[in-house]
């Protein structure tokens, strides 16, 4: 069975199947997907010194709260990404177009953060020694000269 028919046999809706309905679908997943790293990315350090603060979790519970808490932050957001795309455009449900969806949205959040550390190497590595007799004009005691 193709992909189309199976999506169509899942749909809820009998609507035609075609394929900037399923881009449109496979977009809002992808925000999910998204949303949901990057809110677990950024939010990570600081939820888990809260919650570890507390004293209330343990080190095995933690990471499944913080999940928790960010995958809901993404939901809540999502659900407001996909209602304002259903407004506009025919959307489909189907776990295989959500599932697709969440994994592409990750990939993409992983692919920029691996091209963002990579960018920030190279700045670094760009840095060139000052010689010995010049001071850093901020009063850093690191001995490098910006390019």
């Amino acid at each position: 069975m193709s992909i189309a028919k199976s999506v169509q046999h899942l749909a809820e809706d009998t609507v035609e199947v075609t394929a900037p309905i399923i881009a449109i679908s496979m977009l809002s997943a992808a925000i999910f997907g998204m949303i949901d790293a990057l809110s677990y990315l950024f939010a990570e350090d600081t939820v888990t010194g809260v919650l570890r603060s507390t004293g209330l979790f343990s080190e095995s519970t933690l990471p499944l709260m913080v999940g928790g808490i960010s995958t809901a932050a993404a939901l809540f957001i999502a659900i407001l990404v996909e209602k304002w795309l259903a407004a506009r455009f025919t959307l489909l449900k189907s776990p295989y177009i959500d599932a697709s969806g969440i994994i592409i949205g990750t990939i993409l959040v992983i692919a920029g953060v691996r091209i963002y550390n990579k960018m920030q190497t190279t700045v670094t590595l760009k840095a060139k020694p000052r010689k010995p007799s010049e001071k850093a004009a901020s009063g850093t005691r690191h001995n490098y000269a910006v390019l």
